[in-house]
């Protein structure tokens, strides 16, 4: 499976606001050229009070996944790691009720388990591999 490289500049930068690092020099430079190459503004000039604001900052970066990944198949996994997916699915209830159509025709969320993910068995086998792999550098 392939990953755009804007997914891998977002995943980066989600992760660097999660830990707190808001100093980060490639925080706002990678966020940006997502941005730039999309004919918007810098994150900087477009919302200056949420620079230093990591709760802002976490909002803005989920709705720039929801735009810039939209139909990627990838919102449920982020719904999911932000554990929102039980409100995502309430809502769409609702609109399934007030619409009379929606995404959701029943509950499915079965509890904690369909919120955290184990790692695949497949994904788990190459790590094993990579400490018998040789880095070529004998640490001289």
């Amino acid at each position: 499976p392939y990953m755009r490289y804007a997914e891998i500049l977002l995943n980066y930068v989600e992760a660097t606001i999660e830990v707190g690092d808001l100093k980060d020099p490639n925080l706002f430079t990678f966020w940006n050229a997502i941005r730039n190459r999309a004919g918007l503004n810098d994150i900087e000039d477009a919302y200056p009070e949420a620079m230093n604001d990591q709760d802002k900052l976490r909002d803005l970066i989920h709705r720039e996944r929801r735009v810039e990944l939209a139909f990627e198949d990838l919102r449920f996994a982020d719904l999911y790691r932000w554990n929102e997916f039980e409100n995502a699915q309430k809502r769409m209830q609702h609109d399934l009720s007030f619409y009379g159509f929606g995404a959701v025709t029943r509950g499915n969320l079965r509890g904690g388990q369909d919120l955290v993910w184990p790692i695949p068995q497949s994904e788990i086998v190459p790590i094993r591999c990579w400490n018998s792999i040789p880095s070529g550098n004998s640490g001289d």
